[in-house]
């Protein structure tokens, strides 16, 4: 049953109250005369219910009292009053009391007023249970929705995430401190050979060669010690290939601070190497133009006066040997210098050949270095028949080349399309070619072979090809040959400027040459063009 404190300076009251409850079966916890005593052990030991007197002795009566009890916690106060008193009564309503006795009252009046207070206070017990019960889930149901539209977001962000690392054009890679791969998108791997599902778990020592593998290790270094890397760095494919790419790494750690992981971004720069080594070729052949220039014209003049003496002083030596002929006949002894006169007569007009063979070399080499000024100035450009132009070249060459090789095979299809093209360039671009396959020979089976490969949409190019299985070129070579003045063949053989041209050559047409060769297996040129040259309208 019910802990009831009781309240009231009237002892035979307070006795009346004791008496009657505890015949209900309640527990009467208390019995006090003053309001000050009713807040201090209200708050000591509170009750289920208060029954207290609204007049009471000492400062604070029974309104004031409940006022003060109330600021504490709830608990079902009940009133006596000994008069209906309007004033008092509206005070004592303001506290929000269960119920107001008046005196006399009986005690069945008495219980019932107790029973109602304490049903009503369980009630509104219960309720505001409920309400905070009911607050409770509304405000762990807002919390729920807020997760749930926060791990939505996150969901979505690394649903993105993914997507964008998956997709990405540049290659993304996550690895252990180890360097063991976490994760790899498809970009990454597809650049050296893999698919990405087979790379996880793997070292990431697997992109790299022997040659390689310092570099990488170096860099894993750096990001250990730095945090974070980026430089250029060579790979392998799986094919064995290898090429330059531009890497980016961080280091990834977990809510301490703690490192825990690597992430590597991957750019092949293939291409933009290619593009500066044409950039700086194409500004290193601008310069020479300029300075072949000052030079053919410094050259050539002093040499055509050599030119232009050596038949005239030849002449004049044929003269005179007559005379000298004549008296070395009766004078057998007759020396030059040492020599015999007929060891002096061959040794003269052997310096004198060998004086025109120098000063037809001082011509050809003006005269290339003249072809090598003019490649900024464009021929006609039109629309022709590649195999008809391949002809004309093959004409000018065919016999030289056969005299040099073994087998000279062309192989044109007849569905070769037209292109659009200076002629003249592209003659002299296949003529070169073609004379410098022929001259690569070295083995008696030795063979040139001209071919043409038309490529459709979307590319639409003609490529030919012109390949030999001569004495070939390492790496180091095939690197400089497109350089001017560079040259393999011996001295007095070659300007070097030949495959220079031709390479500024290719670049005004619109198209490019390429090259691949071994040492000792032969090389293959691809003078690769547009079938419909932009280029050329411009």
């Amino acid at each position: 049953m019910a802990k009831v404190m009781i309240v009231d300076d009237e002892e035979g009251i307070s006795s009346y109250l004791a008496e009657k409850l505890q015949e209900k079966g309640h527990n009467i916890s208390m019995v006090l005369k003053s309001g000050e005593d009713a807040v201090r052990y209200a708050r000591l030991s509170p009750p289920d219910i208060i029954i207290m007197d609204i007049l009471l002795e000492g400062e604070l009566d029974g309104i004031e009292a409940a006022k003060k009890i109330h600021e504490d916690f709830d608990v079902p106060i009940l009133f006596l009053s000994g008069n209906a008193n309007e004033k008092r009564i509206e005070r004592a309503i303001q506290t929000g009391p269960f119920g107001i006795l008046l005196k006399p009252f009986r005690g069945y009046e008495l219980s019932a007023a107790v029973e109602m207070a304490l049903y009503r206070a369980q009630a509104e017990k219960k309720i505001k249970e409920r309400e905070e019960r009911t607050a409770e889930l509304v405000e762990a149901n807002r919390r729920l929705r807020d997760e749930i539209e926060k791990r939505k977001r996150k969901e979505e962000e690394l649903r993105l995430l993914s997507y964008a690392m998956e997709q990405s054009s540049e290659g993304i890679a996550v690895v252990d401190l180890k360097a063991n791969v976490l994760f790899i998108n498809h970009a990454f791997a597809e650049s050296h050979g893999y698919a990405a599902e087979e790379l996880v778990g793997r070292h990431f020592s697997i992109f790299h060669n022997k040659e390689q593998l310092q570099q990488m290790e170096d860099a894993n270094r750096q990001i250990l010690k730095k945090g974070d890397f980026l430089g250029e760095i060579w790979h392998a494919r799986r094919d064995g290939t290898i090429f330059p790419a531009m890497m980016h790494a961080s280091l990834l750690h977990d809510e301490d601070g703690r490192p825990i992981a690597m992430v590597w971004t991957l750019r092949d720069i293939t291409e933009l190497k290619k593009m500066e080594r044409q950039l700086f070729q194409s500004e290193k052949l601008a310069s020479l133009g300029f300075l072949a220039s000052g030079i053919a014209h410094e050259i050539n003049n002093p040499n055509s006066f050599i030119t232009f003496n050596i038949p005239i002083l030849r002449d004049y030596l044929n003269e005179l040997m007559t005379i000298i002929d004549e008296y070395a006949a009766q004078h057998r002894d007759l020396e030059f210098f040492g020599m015999p006169y007929h060891e002096f007569r061959e040794d003269v007009f052997r310096l004198l050949d060998d004086m025109q063979h120098g000063t037809d070399r001082i011509t050809s080499t003006v005269s290339e270095l003249r072809n090598f000024m003019k490649q900024g100035s464009r021929g006609e450009t039109r629309k022709v028949s590649l195999k008809a132009l391949i002809g004309k070249a093959l004409s000018m060459c065919r016999g030289k080349i056969s005299r040099m090789v073994n087998s000279f095979e062309v192989i044109i299809p007849d569905d070769t399309p037209k292109i659009r093209t200076d002629p003249e360039s592209l003659k002299q671009v296949l003529i070169n070619l073609l004379i410098n396959a022929a001259q690569a020979a070295d083995k008696e089976d030795s063979w040139v072979r001209l071919g043409v490969l038309h490529r459709g949409a979307p590319d639409n190019i003609v490529i030919i090809e012109v390949s030999d299985n001569g004495c070939g070129m390492n790496k180091e070579t095939t690197k400089r040959i497109f350089d001017p003045f560079f040259t393999t063949k011996p001295v007095g053989d070659g300007t070097g400027l030949g495959l220079s041209i031709c390479h500024r050559l290719m670049e005004q047409l619109g198209g490019h040459i390429e090259v691949e060769s071994k040492p000792g297996k032969g090389s293959t040129f691809r003078a690769i063009l547009p079938v419909q040259n932009q280029r050329t309208h411009e």
